[in-house]
């Protein structure tokens, strides 16, 4: 009898465990696209593997480490746990740029009120040109979603150059009116493609037109036509309360701005672990680590980052899957219970586990 009440014991002991869970990697497995460029980080004990789907990879406990892009991180928030962000020169930390919106000074055109208006995007499913103002205006609900991103902003704007768009699977009407303000090929060859093209493309037109850049851009601008685009005075940013801004202001007057790409695990990671990884990295050369693609060429030190993956990508992330109409319905007020309602007299699923322990427990003493 004593040894058939301890199977019974160790059977529901077993029943209620968490099986098959693989312990995190004492010595990091970082995943990269170039495992020939990883093992050049020669000050840190780490093994290089090479992978096309890095993120699949480290959310499979295949590997422990991964370098994610915005992008990433806005698709995998709930499956990912940040180890370090960046910071790079002259920016907030955490950002890479800045999305804006751009118009002659003389424009009337207001962030606001940008449905028919005539716009300028460096490419189709560009970030700065394209997934940032997009986003943002599928998400607040100013352009509405109809079956897709590319035909949505069709209905939206007015007349466009979105050099790209000819390689997209719509209609020859949407083709058509993303590249009615192309300067030739509407690719990215055409004159008006890029950031500094979007620019050109806005700065053309006659107050009429509206131009997705990042933060560089008007500089770049200046310094290469030297004097045939005007000034900064000559320009303005559009803030999304609907006022505008000096060029210079576009920290507090941006449409969005994209997050750094960010060191990461998968989100089940033991918070021990994490800090190992992290004093490895901080014990290692900085110059080392981007010499082995470990954090971005461009930045210029590791940030520590305790929160969330959704707080990273902030808005940028809400933007980005609005692209794919994921976007969230308008709240509907919770109705106020009244004073006949009854509790439900459904069982607890803490009461349900009672009854299965008592049955057990019946069981083996009556054996």
């Amino acid at each position: 009898m004593n040894y058939l009440y301890a199977a019974c014991i160790l059977l529901l002991y077993v029943s209620f465990a968490v099986a098959d869970h693989k312990p995190d990697h004492e010595d990091p497995t970082f995943c990269s696209k170039n495992s020939t460029k990883c093992q050049q980080s020669t000050s840190i004990n780490v093994t290089c593997v090479q992978q096309s789907d890095c993120i699949q990879y480290v959310n499979k406990n295949n590997g422990s480490l991964t370098l994610a892009s915005a992008n990433d991180l806005a698709k995998n928030e709930d499956k990912l746990r940040i180890v370090y962000g960046q910071k790079i020169p002259g920016l907030e930390k955490f950002v890479l740029y800045y999305g804006l919106a751009v118009v002659e000074r003389n424009s009337t055109i207001k962030l606001t009120e940008l449905k028919d208006k005539n716009s300028c995007h460096t490419g189709v499913d560009r970030t700065v040109g394209w997934k940032i103002p997009v986003g943002y205006l599928l998400y607040t609900k100013e352009m509405n979603f109809t079956e897709n991103q590319y035909i949505s902003a069709s209905n939206f704007f007015g007349n466009s150059c979105a050099p790209g768009i000819k390689a997209k699977g719509v209609s020859q009407e949407v083709k058509d009116d993303f590249c009615k303000l192309c300067n030739d090929t509407c690719d990215s060859s055409d004159g008006y493609a890029g950031y500094v093209g979007a620019f050109k493309c806005m700065a053309d037109g006659n107050n009429d037109r509206v131009g997705f850049v990042k933060q560089t851009t008007p500089d770049e601008v200046f310094r290469k036509y030297s004097g045939q685009y005007g000034a900064s005075d000559d320009y303005k940013l559009l803030c999304k309360d609907g006022a505008t801004a000096e060029l210079k202001n576009f920290i507090t007057c941006n449409i969005d701005k994209r997050p750094l790409h960010a060191l990461v695990t998968r989100k089940d990671t033991s918070d021990e672990m994490v800090k190992k990884w992290q004093k490895m990295l901080e014990d290692a050369t900085f110059d080392d680590l981007q010499k082995g693609g470990i954090v971005s060429s461009y930045a210029e030190k590791l940030e520590k980052y305790s929160g969330s993956v959704k707080d990273y990508v902030g808005d940028y992330g809400k933007h980005y899957n609005a692209l794919s109409g994921q976007i969230p319905p308008v709240p509907t007020p919770t109705p106020t219970p009244t004073p006949t309602m009854k509790p439900s007299s459904a069982p607890s699923s803490f009461g349900s586990f009672a009854l299965q322990a008592i049955a057990i427990f019946a069981f083996v003493f009556l054996i």
